[in-house]
């Protein structure tokens, strides 16, 4: 089994989150859900954080660690879906993954992190019952990473190579 991992307010792999949401690889729209997971904790925060813009006021205070167990098979079938630039591209192409059901997973790239993979959860497709809940724990968030961009600042983190 592999592990693989999220953060959300909902202890489930439903994707109601999705359909009211839109993120970088989905347009949301009511009977359209869709998971977005990630291949270490670290990188779940990470792909959290990136969204609250330096201000830590936008930090959920809800949100858990949500362990996610899924068969090999389900990784090796995965279908991985090709990165562009421009958000209204990736959004096309992971609504044409969902409606046309090709995999259960897709494989993308993480934009914060892209060393890393994060995977796309389509709760419509016969072989996403193969990824199940391990864990659901709420998670105490160290403060002080808000410290790293001044509240309210809009750049991107930049790190030296020394």
């Amino acid at each position: 089994m592999i592990r693989l991992w999220r953060i959300s307010n909902y202890c489930d792999l439903s994707g109601r989150g999705g359909e009211r949401y839109s993120g970088r690889w989905h347009t949301a729209r009511a009977g359209k859900p869709i998971v977005y997971i990630t291949e270490h904790p670290a990188i779940a925060l990470l792909e959290t954080l990136v969204h609250l813009r330096g201000n830590s006021r936008f930090f959920p205070k809800k949100y858990q660690l949500i362990e996610i167990e899924v068969e090999p098979t389900l990784i090796e079938k995965a279908e991985p879906l090709p990165f562009d630039p421009d958000i209204a591209v990736t959004q096309a192409t992971g609504d044409d993954w969902l409606v046309q059901k090709t995999s259960a997973l897709a494989i993308v790239p993480s934009v914060p992190s892209p060393k890393s993979n994060n995977y796309l959860l389509n709760p419509f497709h016969s072989d996403s019952r193969l990824a199940r809940l391990v864990e659901c724990s709420w998670l105490t968030y160290d403060h002080r990473i808000f410290k790293a961009v001044p509240e309210g600042l809009n750049l991107p983190l930049q790190i030296d190579a020394d």
